[in-house]
């Protein structure tokens, strides 16, 4: 470990998404310079079976990406639209009251994305459904009710990581109170302590080992900052004070810094929930981080702060910014303990599989007829 360059370390705490369909010359260059720990790809990125399956081919060449990465909920987020049925949305099939269509869609999901080469899905949305301001979430709610969004989590969870994909919650503690859109406005949720303990927390509070990924989402909780321990004080046996708030040298000192940035966040998260996999930020091309700081501050911020990666879905001059800013933390030999821990938490994650377009192809006839029996066609 001692004898990897502070830049190669740098790159293995980065997910990075790209233009096009192909990879270009400047694109190839700049993920073999970085070798990045994960890519993600988007609809822009996904235009036809056999060019998907190139694509991946191109990506194992040339950086060997250890995460390959989609966010493939269904509804209005479906990257698979133009290669494959539509995925119905997450609150399609919750009004349709049976949580083991959760369990079904997520083993599925899990055997389709395996078939085009993932290994990681962005899902499920474990946030609650407050009102119907515009905050980019719509339908991708799984309701209201923490204990019943709760429940079909799990069962999609279990569907999921059954078949060789690893889920994700998002977004961390909780974005359903958000009145703005976090792509391109920071929205403040001045939610107390208490009520996100006992509501918007309670997914990632009882899902426990379902969930091996974390994602933190860019919202700003003000009435969290400075206020350590105070979600898990009444459930606390002991008197101790709370602790002072932590400092990193990337933070800020305003109270409207993003969750993906914030310590004190990822100390929920750790310290009260007792979660022990793996925590990463929302895109950090959205504008909600890059409006609260400097770009050469938000890397070091984000991974001070405690997240085990950085995504940045499509900047990848940015990206290397990012690598740049990192490479001088890893001077520090406890920062090089730090990849030994992340890469501990990246052994539970399946191999990354060879895109496979006859499983495909016969996926697509179970997946339409599973549809139909389910009453979710289009």
């Amino acid at each position: 470990m001692n004898s990897i360059s502070s830049e190669a370390l740098a790159g293995q705490c980065l997910i990075l998404g790209f233009d096009g369909a192909q990879l270009d010359r400047p694109t190839a260059d700049a993920l073999s310079d970085i070798r990045p720990a994960g890519v993600i790809l988007f609809a822009r990125n996904i235009q036809a079976r056999p060019q998907v399956q190139e694509l991946m081919q191109s990506l194992h060449e040339i950086c060997a990406p250890r995460l390959v990465c989609v966010d493939q909920e269904g509804g209005r987020v479906d990257r698979l639209r133009a290669v494959f049925p539509l995925f119905p949305s997450a609150e399609r099939l919750e009004l349709a009251g049976q949580q083991r269509l959760l369990k079904d869609y997520g083993r599925l999901t899990g055997q389709i994305l395996n078939a085009f080469g993932f290994n990681v899905n962005f899902a499920p949305v474990l946030d609650l459904r407050y009102h119907d301001e515009d905050n980019a979430l719509g339908t991708r709610y799984l309701g209201r009710d923490p204990m019943r969004v709760s429940e079909s989590a799990r069962e999609y969870l279990r569907g999921l990581q059954g078949n060789g994909i690893t889920g994700c919650g998002k977004h961390f503690p909780g974005l359903g109170r958000a009145q703005l859109d976090s792509h391109f406005r920071l929205p403040e949720i001045n939610a107390s302590c208490e009520e996100l303990w006992g509501e918007d927390l309670i997914p990632y509070r009882r899902l426990g080992d379902q969930l091996k990924m974390v994602m933190v989402s860019h919202a700003a909780y003000p009435r969290l900052r400075g206020n350590k321990r105070a979600v898990c004080e009444a459930d606390r046996s002991d008197n101790s004070p709370p602790a002072p708030a932590a400092e990193t040298r990337g933070s800020t000192s305003t109270k409207t810094i993003p969750a993906s940035c914030d310590a004190e966040i990822y100390r929920i998260l750790r310290d009260d929930i007792d979660f022990k996999g793996i925590a990463l930020t929302d895109d950090l091309d959205m504008r909600a981080v890059h409006e609260s700081m400097p770009a050469e501050k938000i890397p070091i911020c984000c991974l001070e702060a405690g997240a085990d990666f950085l995504v940045v879905g499509k900047n990848l001059d940015f990206a290397q910014l990012c690598r740049d800013q990192l490479a001088t933390l890893f001077g520090d030999p406890s920062w090089r303990e730090q990849v030994r821990a992340r890469a501990k938490k990246l052994a539970p994650i399946p191999a990354v599989p060879q895109t496979d377009l006859e499983k495909i192809a016969e996926l697509e006839e179970a997946f339409k007829e599973w549809k139909n029996q389910a009453g979710l066609t289009d």
